[in-house]
């Protein structure tokens, strides 16, 4: 049986689903919101769990687990109250709790063949960067600071400069209103009223770009598809400033083997059998490496370029 753990706003899972329902493949999904007092069994290496519909699920007899995303969460029975020994006990149970989630999470990747795994979460983006420099990839010239003068430096260097999120672009609706950041050229003007000490942040030298590369890596195979993001000004910093009204033009793309191999490796080294890549191809022809997420999305890449890659990933989970 194939086990998946998703969230219940993930679509893409069920896209995977109805695939593994057309072959007629047996598994078993749960959502990190749906288990609620599991009944739970851990001998000798034996781990059993009873979820919400009480169906028991033995996590030793699996034949393949799919990491998509979320978090079990057992820790829904603390004390009620707010006095110095129940804060104490809720946190000695929540520590608890925490280890025996990470042992399973950690049972599920040694044990079990996987699709990603729960780990994959806590991949540094600056650690990438630093695997990537190492096997030789070209990758921006990158800069961590908190300081302005460095900041203006930077910028004096390059002349243009972007800024990025260290580990993950903030996203979040309040009141109705979504809220969320882009990315976007920094100009010295810009930093003129900054104070001389501040939070971390990230800039790179800009990279004109001939168009940029989403890759959808799957058991050593790359999905690419070509984003023509530089044919307009919105969309030209980077393609995720989204231009819905007049979507960039993506077409499928077959990336040198020379430039496979190399971003193979990158895959190896990061201990990633799934993920998808970002990367630039510049005027000049070279490939900059920008990022990967092991649990990025990929209908982007599957549907303008007709990769149905969730029949794949239904067909690698399938696999024995």
């Amino acid at each position: 049986m194939i086990l998946i753990l998703s969230t219940e706003k993930e679509l893409l899972t069920q896209n995977v689903i109805n695939w593994l329902l057309y072959y007629n493949i047996e598994f078993k999904r749960f959502n990190d919101g749906d288990i609620t007092n599991p009944e739970i069994n851990i001998s000798n290496n034996t781990i059993k769990i009873n979820f919400i519909d009480q169906n028991e699920c033995s996590i030793d007899s699996l034949t393949k687990y799919w990491y998509r995303r979320g978090y079990l969460d057992f820790t829904n029975s603390l004390l009620i109250g707010d006095n110095d020994m129940i804060i104490e006990i809720n946190k000695h149970k929540t520590d608890n709790d925490n280890d025996i989630i990470n042992y399973i999470h950690y049972y599920l990747q040694t044990n079990v063949s996987n699709v990603n795994s729960f780990n994959d979460n806590s991949l540094n983006k600056l650690t990438e960067l630093t695997v990537a420099r190492k096997l030789g990839i070209k990758i921006p010239d990158t800069l961590i600071t908190t300081n302005k003068n460095s900041v203006l430096s930077f910028i004096i260097k390059h002349k243009k400069v972007i800024t990025k999120p260290i580990k993950r672009a903030l996203n979040f609706k309040i009141e109705g209103v979504n809220f969320y950041t882009e990315t976007h050229l920094l100009t010295a003007n810009d930093v003129m009223n900054y104070p001389n000490n501040f939070s971390p942040i990230k800039l790179q030298n800009y990279i004109e770009k001939a168009f940029e590369l989403r890759v959808f890596y799957l058991d050593g195979v790359f999905y690419s598809s070509a984003i023509f993001s530089q044919n307009d000004e919105q969309t030209k910093i980077d393609f995720r400033n989204y231009n819905e009204s007049n979507p960039n033009r993506v077409l499928p793309f077959n990336m040198p083997k020379t430039e496979e191999a190399k971003f193979r490796k990158l895959m190896k080294a990061l201990n990633l059998n799934s993920g998808s890549l970002d990367i630039i191809v510049t005027k000049d022809g070279e490939y900059v490496f920008l990022e990967v997420n092991p649990v990025g999305q990929f209908t982007q890449v599957s549907f303008p370029c007709n990769y149905y890659l969730e029949k794949q990933m239904a067909i690698s989970l399938s696999k024995r």
